[in-house]
């Protein structure tokens, strides 16, 4: 099977995130994916991105956040490359879910909720990059 290839690049501007959601789903919608899966890869490129321009960038400077998205063999992987501080969301403690909601911390769900929707999620730092793939597996 032939891998199907997207490439999405915005700024660090919260604004931006809207119409990269649009553009991921559009793709995947495009290309056959369940609704499902869509939601999936929706949520989990909202959360990542948003949290990178959230907490990823210590100066007012505009900086490129490129997202690849790719379909092969029943499954997608998303990949996102930025340059902002190095951050590794695999080593994030899980939050505790059992607090009642008045005690629980601002924040904090976004990385649990990718973890939750995609199947596989890795990250790598190069060449001062962070590189965060997450894949999903659909049938």
């Amino acid at each position: 099977m032939r891998t199907i290839r997207k490439d999405f690049v915005i700024t660090n501007n919260l604004a931006e995130i809207d119409n990269l959601t649009r553009e991921v789903l559009e793709f995947c919608r495009t290309n056959g994916i369940s609704e499902e899966v869509c939601h999936d890869l929706w949520l989990a490129t909202e959360e990542a991105v948003s949290n990178t321009i959230k907490y990823g960038y210590n100066d007012p400077q505009l900086h490129s956040i490129h997202l690849t998205a790719s379909i092969e063999a029943a499954k997608i992987v998303l990949e996102i490359e930025d340059d902002a501080m190095s951050f590794n969301p695999l080593e994030a403690p899980d939050p505790n879910l059992s607090l009642p909601i008045e005690e629980k911390p601002v924040g904090g769900l976004g990385i649990y909720l990718i973890r939750s929707v995609m199947d596989l999620v890795e990250y790598e730092r190069r060449a001062g990059k962070n590189i965060l793939r997450m894949t999903k597996i659909y049938h």
